[in-house]
């Protein structure tokens, strides 16, 4: 795995906590919030936020990645976005069946309008990101005039992790148009009037969980804020879905896992195809799958494939369900340690020791009670060892699970020297100790150092 990229960060980028309006379950940090000084979005949905919000996306780019926070609100979209690796866009959401429909983070998206060929609204082009906790929605498209649009996100090389997200109209959610591995898409909510899912070219492993799929999604939004909810025609959005929407294509796609999908008045649930697009290998998709509800299986599986065992045909299984533990935070939730500035002032270069600086950090934390240390992009030298006390978290620059980097970078990176050529490592102590309810998050990579 190769180090992170140390740069000078623009003024602008001073991580912080932020505290969602419709989230309470884990400490929150931002690099960057788009309403701050000097981007200023508009939440109000009047102006246009593409060039803002793009300029906050390379800035902390350059900075070596990280979290950019949009608080609750509306932002209008003339444009197109671009994503680079290590970025993470995180909003405010809640799942539209536990409150959360019509708040929150929305996107309000307004190009792409009569097109198929042309730029998704959001593009992930390098190296592995997330687009999480957000609702799209596109005021311009009506049911009794349905246009054609491009995808709302697409992912152009490597894997991007969709995580908490709500489409209220999109008419196609989620595309792949390269080659990449490990996609994950986890907690998504749509209506789709063309197809929620594209799943094409996907090399080795990907997860499929817990979507839900049905035009009630944009029939049941609330009218004062997407305008467009067609609740007196909700006949007529039924019937089209059931006539044109397809919920998932999965074509080449190596080892993916599908888990609690349910599919409701849709032309086609799953299509199970070969795969299609130019750089593909001519194969079918292969993998497993367990509690799927989609009233129509389309199935075009390769004999080598192997097909998708269903889980739930095996008695030992069939009643079995998991859920993702609930996610863990610190003891404080109000305690904020950044390493990079006064009085810590680790360097992040990947040369000074940064070890007494982080520790001390860590330290400090633990004298007030617990809160989050936090590591900004960057290479830190640590010579010797650490240890996060109980109630403290130690936290890296990714805010989503962290699996490949695929653009010869990371955001933040510990050099371990701890027993560098020892001749007996028995009694010795290890890299990273942690004290009980203590926590190790935000993709910290541990880059073992030789001379």
């Amino acid at each position: 795995m190769a180090a992170g990229v140390v740069s000078t960060p623009p003024a602008a980028i001073e991580p912080k906590l932020v505290f969602p309006t419709l989230q309470s379950d884990e400490a929150v940090v931002a690099d960057l919030v788009v309403t701050d000084k000097p981007y200023n979005a508009d939440p109000t949905g009047q102006r246009d936020n593409t060039a803002i919000v793009q300029r906050a996306i390379n800035d902390l780019a350059k900075a070596g990645g990280g979290v950019i926070y949009i608080p609750a609100g509306v932002y209008r979209f003339n444009g197109n976005l671009k994503v680079p690796g290590d970025i993470s866009l995180r909003g405010d959401w809640k799942s539209p069946f536990e409150g959360g429909s019509g708040k929150g983070t929305i996107f309000a998206v307004y190009g792409g309008r009569g097109q198929t060929k042309g730029k998704p609204f959001i593009l992930a082009t390098s190296g592995q990101s997330a687009v999480r906790n957000l609702s799209f929605w596109y005021p311009e498209q009506m049911i009794d005039n349905v246009q054609p649009y491009t995808p709302t996100i697409s992912r152009a090389y490597m894997a991007v992790l969709y995580y908490n997200l709500t489409f209220y109209n999109s008419y196609e959610g989620m595309s792949c148009v390269r080659a990449g591995g490990m996609p994950t898409h986890e907690n998504i909510y749509g209506t789709f009037l063309k197809r929620g899912i594209y799943n094409d070219n996907n090399l080795e492993y990907g997860f499929i969980d817990r979507v839900y799929i049905s035009p009630e999604i944009w029939a049941d939004a609330p009218g004062d804020v997407i305008k467009n909810a067609p609740k007196k025609d909700r006949k007529k959005l039924f019937d089209f879905c059931q006539e044109n929407t397809e919920g998932i294509f999965l074509g080449h796609a190596d080892n993916i896992q599908l888990y609690d999908i349910i599919v409701k008045d849709a032309k086609t649930g799953i299509r199970y195809d070969m795969a299609v697009l130019p750089q593909a290998k001519k194969v079918a998709p292969y993998g497993l799958q367990m509690k799927i509800d989609a009233k129509r299986d389309v199935r075009y599986l390769n004999a080598w494939a192997g097909g998708f065992p269903d889980l739930d045909k095996y008695p030992q299984l069939k009643d079995k369900n998991y859920s993702w533990p609930p996610v863990g935070k610190p003891a404080r939730h109000d305690v904020f340690v950044n390493v990079r500035k006064l009085p810590w002032n680790a360097k992040g270069d990947g040369k000074t020791d940064d070890t007494r600086t982080i520790q001390k950090a860590l330290d400090h934390a633990k004298q007030q009670g617990g809160g989050v240390v936090y590591l900004p992009a960057g290479d830190y030298a640590v010579k010797t060892h650490l240890t996060i006390p109980s109630g403290v978290e130690l936290r890296g620059g990714y805010d989503y699970a962290h699996r490949s980097s695929g653009n010869g970078k990371s955001v933040t990176v510990l050099f371990a020297y701890e027993g560098e050529n020892a001749r007996r490592m028995k009694n010795l102590p290890a890299f990273i100790s942690m004290e009980e309810d203590s926590g190790l998050v935000g993709g910290v990579d541990l880059l073992s150092q030789s001379k």
